[in-house]
């Protein structure tokens, strides 16, 4: 059995040991998965010969760690006076084993595992001829690309090339006998018979120097035998790995000597079918010259890894877990300007609020939705450039986590208008029905007569929640003057079946431009096909913060301009706090004064003239600005324009949004003004409309990325917690996640992270090196609850994470 035993993971590689010499060589390039060499910057195939091509390590390493190639390749050429040997399939066939052996005698370099993990290659410098025999032994010194993996062999005695030229004569002389004359034939190295190792096997001055390691690396660590072989009682020896780093970690310890052999010798023989006496001999003394930083493999290693395998440290039990910190994942959002409402409408807000245990964001938004709702067919807000003015119809979004009495908010404040559209409903049913049974008494011309005399009315359908825009556009065409859509299952319709790819950009065009002027149309194929004009819309979409995430960073989205005529808010939750006593169980919405005179209000507005044509178009008169309105106006508009320039509040992916405001806030304004019973929008109101627009703003930014350091290192940090969490992964070393997994390649990156993690409690850590996670479930802390776990990370990358203590 040899080191070559264990196979490598594709793709484990370490650069970090590739020798210095070769790093300030410019002879590197890279390779597919499948050895194919490729210009790691840009991942095309190239010519390996062609030297012009070659790159220098720094930037063939950041090819690879972006992700351009599979692995780097070091470029032999003959004047650099480099030489590779390469030993293929070793593994498993005994006469490539003593081979290798006594290659490794002769030629004591450099050393790698290769990729397929049964065969290595030795380094140096050397000459001669390249050459490869029919049994997997290859020797290059020009015109030869190498794949290196940067897995270093423990036989690797030297950390940099060292000079071969003797050894490379006797290999040319030994292995190719048509390149150079035999002058001696190999011969099988000799070892001692079985038994107890000769004391040459033994590293003088080992206890020191262990003793040495050891304070530096695990102060405190009790180096018991008893507690040693209770460790290793539940590890398994079948695996090489294991076996030979739990042989240097014992050699490598404050125990005896003989003491740390024969213990690692008693445990070996659990599995003497794969490492016989003469093998742990074998390689107990190629610990005296082992290429592993002294940090590697320790004690802690035995322990770490058999307390994953089930294994109870009586001497160091383990630390009951702390509760974790929640943490932010977003800035906190401000307070809705709830003060700012026209009066009754605000008391509404608190009212509906404090009954339903809701936050005042969503009671508002409700509100004004369903203010909006009334007014568009009754008003036309003032348009800065067209006398007709534009509708003021509005496009409304509130973020909630679910729970969080969004329903409940909707029903209250629409309820005058549920029960007027259910009446006519009620109404428009019993006379469709009363058509459908006298005409089924009639035939032929008198029943084509009844049909034309008794033409059924419209349907008075214009509150939708389950629908699609399909449906409500075809509803429009049909003659339907205005609707509305508010649904607490906004993820649903940002991402059903309207917003599909072959048809997203054909709705979002539809929304986008029922909104600026009331046009729709639908061109089909069978009927319902036409155009319709002045139709006025409003939409209210209440959504867990989760289910749209995506959509709201989506590019479509915000490019057509469909998310910047939304107003945003966030609701926190008041999960927690919502207490009831028997005094709140006595209170009724439908007795509080404020709700009624809500109520009121909105039959009020109800029962005024709505300014519907014949075929349903919607032409309101325009409500005007009085001079104060206008100067608030001017004031927040020029401010919000000033704050678009580069470095501004509003520059960059808020841009759209805040070029919206100024109509948005006009628009908002002619519904508080209609509410409101003004003839015209005063200065106050239109105050009121713009702080509502700059709350909306202020949301935007938050979810559009200007959320600040700290809660983007929060989410990147959960982020990390849940893809760990997703692949089992309960402890991890952190020189294996810098190689793979979501912060594979950045260092920096992973060490902040998993700082964030061990301030919080998610994470602990004794050395700073290893670290085991909470195993509190990621739900748990509500921040983080609504966090996606990460694509794009394979469970090929899990396995690369191993557990390593030391």
């Amino acid at each position: 059995m040899t080191p070559t035993q264990q196979q490598a993971t594709p793709a484990e590689f370490d650069y970090s040991r590739v020798p210095e010499t070769m790093k300030r060589l410019p002879r590197w390039i890279g390779f597919t998965e499948k050895k194919v060499p490729v210009d790691p910057r840009t991942g095309l195939r190239l010519n390996h010969t062609d030297t012009t091509r070659h790159l220098n390590f720094e930037t063939a390493h950041a090819g690879y760690l972006a992700g351009h190639c599979f692995a780097l390749g070091f470029c032999i050429v003959e004047g650099d006076g480099i030489c590779c040997v390469d030993l293929d399939k070793v593994c498993g066939n005994p006469e490539r084993e003593q081979r290798a052996a006594m290659i490794l005698q002769k030629m004591p370099g450099w050393i790698e595992r290769s990729m397929s993990g049964t065969g290595l290659h030795i380094w140096g410098y050397g000459a001669g001829r390249s050459f490869k025999t029919a049994d997997g032994l290859e020797f290059y010194t020009n015109k030869r690309a190498m794949l290196i993996t940067g897995k270093v062999m423990p036989q690797s005695a030297v950390p940099d090339l060292v000079d071969l030229h003797a050894g490379c004569q006797w290999l040319a002389t030994t292995f190719n006998p048509k390149a150079a004359p035999a002058t001696q034939q190999p011969t099988a190295p000799q070892f001692p018979q079985l038994g107890p190792p000769p004391p040459h096997l033994y590293l003088v001055g080992a206890r020191e120097l262990n003793t040495e390691a050891a304070g530096r690396l695990n102060a405190g660590q009790d180096d018991d035998p008893e507690r040693i072989r209770s460790a290793l009682a539940v590890l398994r020896a079948d695996d090489y790995d294991t076996w030979w780093q739990t042989g240097l970690a014992l050699y490598r310890s404050t125990l005896e000597p003989q003491q740390a052999y024969s213990t690692w010798l008693e445990w070996s023989a659990t599995c003497a079918d794969k490492f016989s006496e003469q093998a742990c001999q074998d390689k107990w003394a190629s610990f005296a010259t082992s290429g592993q930083p002294a940090s590697a493999i320790t004690l802690g290693t035995i322990f770490h890894r058999a307390r994953q395998a089930g294994w109870t440290d009586t001497d160091n039990p383990v630390k009951p877990w702390r509760t974790p910190d929640t943490l932010l994942t977003e800035p906190q959002p401000a307070p809705y300007p709830t003060a700012s409402l026209p009066t009754v409408m605000r008391e509404a807000v608190k009212a509906i609020a404090q009954h339903v245990a809701a936050p005042e964001a969503l009671a508002a938004q409700c509100v004004i939705a369903a203010a909006a709702y009334l007014a568009q067919t009754r008003i036309n807000a003032p348009h800065i450039h067209y006398p007709d003015g534009m509708p003021c119809s509005l496009y409304q979004m509130a973020l909630a986590d679910s729970g969080d009495r969004k329903s409940a908010c909707y029903r209250l404040a629409f309820k005058p208008l549920m029960e007027a559209e259910r009446e006519e409903r009620d109404r428009h049913a019993a006379i469709t029905a009363e058509h459908s049974l006298r005409a089924s008494l009639l035939k032929g011309k008198a029943l084509q007569d009844f049909e034309n005399n008794n033409r059924l009315p419209a349907n008075p359908r214009t509150m939708y929640t389950d629908s699609t825009f399909e449906k409500i556009a075809k509803d429009f065409v049909a003659g339907m003057p205005a609707a509305s859509w508010v649904t607490d299952e906004g993820g649903r319709v940002l991402g059903g079946h309207s917003m599909q790819a072959e048809t997203r950009a054909a709705t979002l065009g539809g929304l986008v431009k029922l909104y600026d002027d009331g046009t729709v149309e639908r061109d089909r194929a069978g009927e319902s096909s036409g155009i319709a004009y002045d139709r006025r819309f409003t939409m209210h979409l209440m959504a867990q913060a989760v289910t749209v995430r995506e959509a709201l960073n989506d590019s479509l989205l915000q490019g057509q301009g469909f998310l910047p005529r939304f107003l945003l808010t966030s609701a926190p939750s008041l999960a927690g706090t919502r207490f009831i006593t028997a005094e709140t169980l006595q209170n009724s919405a439908y007795r509080n004064p404020a709700i009624q005179r809500y109520w009121q209000r909105m039959k009020e507005i109800a029962a005024t003239t709505r300014h519907v044509a014949e075929m349903g178009a919607v032409r309101p008169p325009v409500v005007a600005l009085a001079a104060e309105a206008l100067k608030v106006w001017l004031d927040f508009y020029n401010r919000v324009e000033a704050e678009q320039s580069r470095g501004g509040d509003y520059a960059g992916a808020i841009k759209p949004f805040a070029s919206r405001a100024g109509e948005n806030a006009r628009r908002v304004a002619a519904v508080f003004a209609l509410f409101n019973g003004e003839q015209e929008i005063t200065g106050p109101t239109m105050t009121a409309a713009c702080e509502v627009v700059e709350h909306s703003l202020g949301e935007w930014a938050r979810w559009l990325g200007g959320s600040g350091t700290e809660t983007r290192d929060n989410r990147d940090a959960l982020d990390l917690l849940a893809w760990l969490k997703s692949k089992g992964i309960s402890s991890l070393h952190r020189d294996k996640l810098g190689t793979s997994g979501p912060v594979r390649g950045r260092a920096k990156q992973r060490d902040k992270l998993l700082g964030i993690l061990l301030e919080s409690g998610w994470m602990r850590s004794a050395d700073s090196r290893n670290f085991e996670v909470n195993p509190q479930p990621l739900a748990d802390c509500a921040e983080s609850a609504e966090r996606p776990i990460t694509p794009g990370v394979s469970n090929a990358d899990c396995e690369q994470i191993t557990a390593e203590e030391g």
